[in-house]
């Protein structure tokens, strides 16, 4: 492998340098020589592409795991309270059925979680 032996300087106006360590911050490159370089040469720049049409979808999804969170510890409380009275015969089995109800609720919120914050992980690379 050849070493870079050459130095080239050049100055920039604040705006100038802004501008440019701008864009850098926008491609894959790991430093602003590497970026320019890779002007100069005429190669290929990698910049970095967010689909901001997800912004949106993201922000209700959020909005809506939060309801959700909030569904589940209310329900959650109620099971509670009714356990108390699990020595009446009809409330044990109401308590039994909404158990399930409060089970297959928590599995779905879990699920919803797990989908959001794989979508969110691939929203904030973008």
């Amino acid at each position: 492998m050849e070493t870079k032996s050459r130095k080239v300087t050049i100055r920039f106006k604040p705006a100038e340098y802004a501008k440019i360590h701008q864009k850098c911050s926008r491609s894959t490159s790991p430093q602003l020589s590497h970026y320019m370089r890779q002007l100069l040469l005429e190669k290929p720049v990698v910049v970095k592409y967010r689909n901001e049409s997800l912004d949106q979808v993201m922000e209700e999804l959020v909005v809506l795991r939060k309801e959700l969170n909030n569904i589940g510890n209310n329900l959650n409380q109620a099971v509670r309270k009714l356990h108390t009275l699990s020595r009446i015969p009809e409330f044990r089995n109401w308590l039994e059925i909404h158990l399930n109800l409060l089970n297959a609720l928590l599995k779905k919120k879990e699920e919803i979680d797990q989908a959001i914050s794989k979508m969110s992980g691939k929203w904030l690379q973008e």
